[in-house]
């Protein structure tokens, strides 16, 4: 989906483990452009969704998510919740029943946004993501379980240069 984007990737594929296919991926800055995520493609990467909303915030045009009704029983409501967290930022977006259209801002900044992420941690990740790009401070709520999935996930967004503060009994970044 990236790649359809725009987007600059390179893979390096290194054998397998526990069954997966494991490798090095290389990104850099690219101009996005918008797509179109759906069908087969939409039902792979059903739990990336998320992060692809907040690709095509930045990327030119309308983005289109489609035949994603399945987000709206994972840990949240993610179609729901991304179109409110979207919005927060604001970006213009449209909640369809299985999907959305995101309308990309490529330029300038996002604003700040206040997110409750519905103790989803792929929502909390994406807020995050999305924080770095904002005119100020972001704060997102409830995202102690963003250890399900990512443990050293604000470890590594330090380590890019995110500046982030845990609060304490909270572990709200």
């Amino acid at each position: 989906m990236l790649r359809d984007m725009g987007g600059s990737l390179v893979l390096e594929p290194k054998g397998e483990e526990m069954g997966e296919p494991i490798g090095d991926l290389h990104a850099s800055a690219s101009d996005l452009r918008q797509g179109r995520l759906g069908g087969e493609l939409v039902a792979r990467t059903i739990d990336e969704v998320p992060i692809l909303c907040a690709l095509a915030a930045r990327a030119h045009g309308t983005t289109l998510i489609e035949d994603a009704a399945e987000l709206r029983v994972k840990e949240s409501d993610r179609i729901a919740m991304m179109a409110r967290v979207l919005r927060a930022f604001g970006v213009t977006c449209e909640e369809r029943p299985d999907g959305l259209a995101v309308e990309g801002q490529p330029e300038g900044k996002l604003k700040a946004a206040d997110i409750e992420s519905g103790g989803d941690h792929r929502i909390a990740m994406t807020s995050c993501v999305l924080g770095l790009l904002a005119d100020g401070p972001t704060r997102v709520r409830d995202a102690d379980n963003i250890a399900t999935s990512f443990p050293r996930f604000v470890g590594t967004m330090r380590a890019l240069g995110a500046r982030i503060e845990v609060e304490s009994g909270g572990g709200t970044p």
